[in-house]
């Protein structure tokens, strides 16, 4: 009989913090994400989970759209909206 997780892990943190290094700029970000989710049980054998974190600085601004991609099929789409 296959096993079966009772408690699912899912969380997603996102932190996106105007970033200022030397000169001001408005449209300078630094993000933050942290995604968890539950290991695939098929290859092993006990629970456990799995968290992504990646930081990056962005430049956004007002009107414009990003997508940032990072491991195992994160994807987080940003619009900036003054």
């Amino acid at each position: 009989m296959p096993s079966r997780r009772q408690n699912v892990s899912r969380r997603v943190t996102v932190s996106l913090n105007q970033s200022y290094s030397g000169e001001s700029n408005p449209d300078s970000y630094a993000l933050r994400i942290e995604w968890t989710r539950p290991a695939d049980l098929d290859n092993c054998a006990g629970a456990g989970d799995r968290t992504i974190q990646m930081t990056q600085n962005v430049s956004l601004s007002n009107g414009q759209a990003i997508t940032v991609d990072g491991d195992a099929g994160l994807r987080v789409a940003l619009v900036r909206k003054d």
